[in-house]
């Protein structure tokens, strides 16, 4: 009997044992459980922030390529201004030699200008007339009114003498301004006359 009750106790020992290994298997497994758990939360939110990274870095990647063809478009841009303005420059200096030539001309023209008079009397324009040769040039239909009229001004010019164009209708002609009088001057025969007074 006392080895029973022995067998007993010691069952009963054991039994508490295991069942205190039991208890604490199940606290183990218990916190176990509740470490995976936050551990899967936690990877959770990694996940999360990973998923924001990687859109935050798309994102990124394609602004990066938007900006990239922004740079692009306005180097192009850039390039094409240059060309713009190295052209421009060109026309500048064009435009500055141009006005150079006319210049010169200008002030020769303007030089001639102020050497040339008006006639002093209607008999020093007929004397001239006479000795002048553009009355002896002969009509056609590519020297006509007009070409009479503009050589006869620039040969008055070569001598020093200032005359002008007049027109009417479909005819041109010269007038002489002399003093108060202005005389009109036929080129094509030398025949003057007396148009009107200054005032």
């Amino acid at each position: 009997m006392r080895r029973w009750m022995a067998t007993i106790a010691v069952l009963a020992t054991l039994l508490g044992l295991a069942i205190g290994f039991a208890v604490k298997f199940n606290q183990d497994i218990a916190v176990l459980r509740l470490s995976a758990a936050i551990q899967e939360q936690q990877l959770a939110s990694s996940e999360r922030a990973q998923q924001r990274c990687a859109e935050q870095v798309s994102e990124l990647t394609d602004k990066d390529v938007q900006n990239t063809a922004a740079v692009r478009s306005l180097q192009e841009e850039n390039d094409k201004l240059k060309l713009e303005i190295t052209e421009l420059e060109g026309d500048i200096e064009s435009c500055e030699e141009e006005a150079s030539h006319w210049m010169v001309l200008y002030n020769a023209e303007l030089e001639n200008i102020c050497r040339v008079s008006h006639f002093s009397s209607r008999d020093e324009l007929e004397q001239w007339l006479r000795s002048d040769s553009t009355s002896e040039n002969d009509y056609s239909s590519r020297y006509d009114c007009d070409d009479f009229a503009m050589d006869l001004i620039r040969a008055a010019e070569q001598d020093g003498y200032l005359i002008g164009l007049y027109a009417e209708g479909d005819h041109v002609a010269n007038f002489a301004s002399i003093g108060n009088s202005v005389y009109i001057i036929e080129p094509q025969t030398d025949e003057v006359w007396l148009w009107g007074f200054v005032d």
